[in-house]
C-alpha cells in the first residue's frame, strides 16, 4: 500500500470531519496564537514539517508486514482514533470556549498528541528514518506552539484556563490519588 492512502485518511478527518460537525470551526482550528521572536522560527519549521511529512509519505510505501510495521499500526490506529476525537470534541465546543467536554477532560493538546502518533505510526510503517526525524522535529516545534498558545489562552480566558491548567495535563492525563482526573 502506498502512504498517499494515510494522508488522505489525515486530512480526512483533519478537514473533512470537522467541516462535517462544524464548518464554523475550521478557522478556529487554523488559529495560531500570537509568538514571541523564540518561537516564530519553530513555528515555520512546524508548517514546514507538516508539508514535508504527508509529501514524503505519499510517495513511499507503509505496510505491517514487520515487527516494526505492526508497532506502527498501533501507533497510527491511536493517532487517528486520538485525532477524530479530539476533532469532534473541538468541533462541538462553541467559538469563543474552552474545549472542556470529552478527550479535553484528559488532556489540554489531544489533537497535537493525536497528529504525533499517526505521524509517528506512518514512519516506522514506511521504515523511513527520515520520517522518524522529521516527526521528532514536528513534534517538538509543537511544543513550542503550545506553549504559545496556553500564554494565549491564559490572557485570554483568564482564571478558567488556569483552573483547566491545574487540573489536566498539558499531554497525559493528572492522576489524583491513584484515579485518572476526569472532572471538567
Amino acid at each position: 500500500m502506498r502512504g498517499y492512502w494515510l494522508v488522505l485518511l489525515l486530512f480526512a478527518i483533519r478537514y473533512g470531519l470537522l467541516a462535517l460537525v462544524n464548518a464554523s470551526a475550521l478557522p478556529r482550528a487554523a488559529h495560531y496564537a500570537p509568538m514571541d521572536k523564540t518561537e516564530q522560527v519553530p513555528y515555520l519549521v512546524y508548517q514546514a514539517c507538516s508539508v514535508m511529512i504527508p509529501g514524503i509519505l505519499c510517495f513511499l510505501p507503509v505496510g505491517v508486514g514487520t515487527p516494526v510495521g505492526a508497532v506502527g499500526l498501533a501507533f497510527l490506529a491511536a493517532g487517528t482514533i486520538l485525532s477524530a476525537w479530539s476533532v469532534i470534541d473541538f468541533a462541538r465546543t462553541p467559538s469563543g470556549s474552552i474545549s472542556l467536554k470529552g478527550v479535553y477532560r484528559f488532556c489540554r493538546h489531544p489533537m497535537y498528541i493525536g497528529y504525533f502518533l499517526f505521524f509517528l505510526g506512518s514512519a516506522l510503517m514506511a521504515s523511513s528514518w527520515i520520517l522518524m526525524m522529521l516527526v521528532g522535529i514536528f513534534q517538538m516545534c509543537a511544543h513550542r506552539l503550545v506553549l504559545a498558545e496556553e500564554r494565549w489562552c491564559l490572557l485570554t480566558y483568564g482564571q478558567n484556563y488556569d483552573d483547566y491548567m491545574k487540573r489536566t495535563g498539558r499531554y497525559f492525563p493528572k492522576m489524583r490519588g491513584g484515579n485518572m482526573n476526569t472532572k471538567g
